[in-house]
């Protein structure tokens, strides 16, 4: 059925950015049934619902990295990955999945750790998490940071999906003055 709507630009603009569809149409469309979906299911389950998309955590590289030294450190952060860790909670992305396993001399030790890794899921990275790591290494450079685009496209997915991000780079504390990224605290 043709119909005619009058949306609200911004809305429909950052839909379009955020869900990653082609069209206003697709993006409308997914709205919908999203929509239609949530109504559908009862207010309890909604509850579980945002609890349970709470509770994952993005863990960046440098955790992993300090997590994985021969000789772990006594760390807040290596602490609470293994917390985030027990409870099923943490994740990763592909790119982060690359950084951690670059560098591992020993094909025996690669495929070890590979195959450890495989038990955390990755978080979809879509094409406007792309454009919008983009628009956030503008607004620091602008700002005065620097950073890098893995950098920024990991606080582009943990905005799109939702989660903070557990890291002890010094850099991301910086970034969240000026990009909506959340950062998890750790503590011993």
């Amino acid at each position: 059925m043709a119909t005619n709507l009058a949306l609200d630009d911004r809305l429909l603009e950052e839909a379009l950015r955020i869900g990653g569809r082609a069209t206003k149409r697709e993006t409308v469309t997914e709205a919908l049934q999203e929509y239609i979906n949530r109504r559908r299911v009862r207010p309890e389950a909604r509850l579980q619902e945002a609890a349970a998309a709470a509770l994952r955590v993005l863990i960046d590289t440098s955790v992993w990295s300090l997590a994985l030294r021969r000789t772990a450190p006594s760390h807040a952060a290596v602490d609470t990955l293994r917390r985030l860790i027990a409870g099923g909670r943490a994740t990763m992305i592909g790119p982060v999945r690359q950084e951690v396993l670059s560098g591992i001399r020993d094909s025996h030790a690669f495929e070890q750790l590979r195959d450890h890794l495989a038990s955390f899921p990755d978080e979809s990275i879509v094409s406007a998490d792309y454009e919008q790591a983009a628009a956030y290494f503008n607004v620091c450079r602008a700002g005065g940071l620097q950073g890098s685009n893995t950098d920024f496209l990991i606080c582009a997915v943990c905005v799109r999906h939702r989660m903070p991000l557990l890291t002890t780079d010094a850099d991301f504390v910086r970034f969240a003055a000026l990009i909506p990224v959340t950062l998890h605290p750790y503590s011993p």
